[in-house]
């Protein structure tokens, strides 16, 4: 998946899940029209939205959501490799950076092993301009 197919689920899926469910098929059949792959996405994210609620969501505004033990606050940066939000570990009381893979990437087994070996590498190192590594999921 491209990131322009991903901003296109994205916003759809953003403007249905806002909707009482009984209008989201006629607003899925207008915004999806001529688009298969695109209204199965979205569908799909819906089907997930309404079975587990809301979630992190890697191009929202995130502010004040939870996962796992991380308060997160909101996204502080995104490159080549994935998007970094700025977050509170409250676990541990302090203020953390969480690195996750953009959603076009995620099923992505090379991509997850980049980023696997990237947090292994960083944390063989110790520096006061390097990031320390505290967990990885």
């Amino acid at each position: 998946m491209t990131p322009p197919q991903w901003k296109a689920i994205d916003r759809s899926f953003s403007a249905a899940a806002a909707l009482d469910p009984s209008q989201r098929h006629a607003y899925l059949e207008k915004a999806c029209r001529n688009h298969t792959t695109l209204r199965q996405e979205v569908e799909s994210l819906l089907e997930e939205h309404d079975r587990t609620g809301p979630f992190l969501g890697v191009y929202s505004s995130v502010g004040d959501k939870k996962l796992g033990p991380y308060k997160v606050f909101g996204r502080i940066g995104e490159g080549g490799m994935g998007v970094v939000y700025k977050a509170f570990d409250t676990s541990l009381n302090r203020v953390v950076a969480i690195k996750v893979l953009p959603p076009w990437l995620m099923g992505d087994p090379s991509w997850r092993q980049s980023l696997l070996e990237e947090a292994q590498s960083a944390s063989a190192l110790n520096h006061p301009n390097i990031v320390t590594v505290h967990a990885i999921a």
